[in-house]
């Protein structure tokens, strides 16, 4: 089981942060979006909002 001091160690940190080791995300107004990292696309369909979590 994981901890919940783990739990809210990552709540802290940064969405972009987290995932950039596996999605190169680009700005588009206060979204994030990136290729999804779970099937093959040419054009991005993945977005975060880093303001929602």
């Amino acid at each position: 089981m994981i901890s919940e001091s783990t739990i809210n160690k990552v709540r802290n940190l940064a969405i972009e942060d987290i995932l950039k080791p596996y999605v190169r995300l680009s700005r588009k107004g206060s979204t994030l979006m990136g290729l999804c990292p779970f099937h093959s696309e040419r054009t991005g369909s993945f977005a975060v909002t880093p303001g929602k979590n």
